[in-house]
């Protein structure tokens, strides 16, 4: 019984850790647009420069949201996060073996 308990506990863990992992992925081009939309507006504070920077931050979130649900489904968000950048690619290193 308490096995089952710790084994359900474990999932949840592994959940949350995927949902933040997830929500790691998503906002990174997410505040890209809207530093990137700040910078519009600096340049021009009128109501059009207003409306092309909430433009520009949405489709940085947008973009955010539809790249980390793609990473998520291909690799899972945790291993893309967790991922080093001189790993080799595992196909390739199941090739080597």
């Amino acid at each position: 019984m308490i096995g089952g308990i710790i084994r359900g506990g474990m999932k949840i863990i592994a959940y949350i850790l995927e949902i933040f992992a997830w929500l790691r992925i998503a906002l990174s081009p997410t505040i890209l647009g809207c530093i990137l939309g700040l910078l519009i507006y600096n340049e021009s504070p009128t109501k059009l420069g207003l409306v092309f920077t909430l433009v520009v931050a949405s489709i940085g979130a947008a973009l955010g949201i539809v790249w980390a649900t793609r990473v998520s489904i291909k690799k899972g968000a945790l291993k893309f996060i967790t991922r080093y950048p001189n790993e080799e690619d595992e196909n390739h290193v199941e090739d080597k073996k």
